[in-house]
């Protein structure tokens, strides 16, 4: 497997990209409010804008997007301990995580990272500090159920077009697989179904639209 990133570095203005290699241009995904202190775009190479300083160590870069893939939802030590692991028998130590959220915390804006207080199950990203374009497109995925037609459609779209390429394209590890491969499915489920209510609204373009944004995480998809 890819080796997840070595450094992710700082930029308060502009985007903050992950350069694996070097000159590689990334888009930020639109999902930043403006309350937003941290934006991290994981539905396609990961891009994290709003850093304090450099994340150099490939261990608190998983902690960060494992947090950010069950945002906005708290995470257990235990459940990072397997989220990090590298290996069917290499997950990390319970002192090590705890480490790795200490380095993040420095690394990333006041607040974004909350200590663990009493009666908390877990470490959270803060939700009223931290946009996830990931937690973005679960919410629209789900409130387009209840729509008509016309604003199903517009809702899956809106969700895909979050979508940039593979979601944590070229960095992915042991322990965060299942994760990704149930988000792959959710999009590659939603372009289905927003493709096929497009069709039946005799609306091809937008179908079309809907299977491209699918085609772009799961290039190999035989039902896309």
């Amino acid at each position: 497997l890819p080796a997840a990133p070595a450094e992710l570095s700082a930029g308060p203005a502009a985007a903050t990209r992950e350069t694996e290699p070097v000159g590689d241009t990334v888009t930020v995904a639109p999902t930043a409010t403006p309350a937003a202190s941290l934006v991290v775009c994981l539905l396609g190479p990961p891009v994290v804008e709003g850093l304090r300083k450099p994340i150099r160590r490939r261990g608190v870069s998983r902690l960060l997007y494992s947090l950010a893939l069950h945002h906005p939802g708290p995470v257990t030590v235990e459940q990072l301990r397997d989220l990090a692991a590298t290996s069917d028998d290499r997950s990390e130590a319970a002192e090590t995580v705890i480490s790795y959220a200490s380095i993040l915390r420095s690394s990333t804006p006041d607040g974004v990272l909350p200590q663990i207080g009493a009666g908390q199950t877990g470490y959270q990203l803060d939700p009223d500090l931290v946009d996830v374009d990931v937690a973005v497109f679960d919410a629209l995925t789900v409130s387009s159920g209840d729509l008509d037609d016309s604003d199903r459609i517009a809702a899956g779209l809106k969700a895909l077009s979050l979508v940039r390429g593979a979601p944590l394209a070229g960095h992915s590890w042991h322990g965060i697989e299942p994760t990704v491969r149930a988000l792959t499915t959710r999009i590659e489920r939603l372009a289905v179904d927003t493709a096929r209510v497009a069709l039946g609204d005799r609306d091809a373009r937008r179908a079309e639209q809907a299977i491209e944004a699918g085609l772009k995480a799961i290039p190999e998809s035989p039902v896309l």
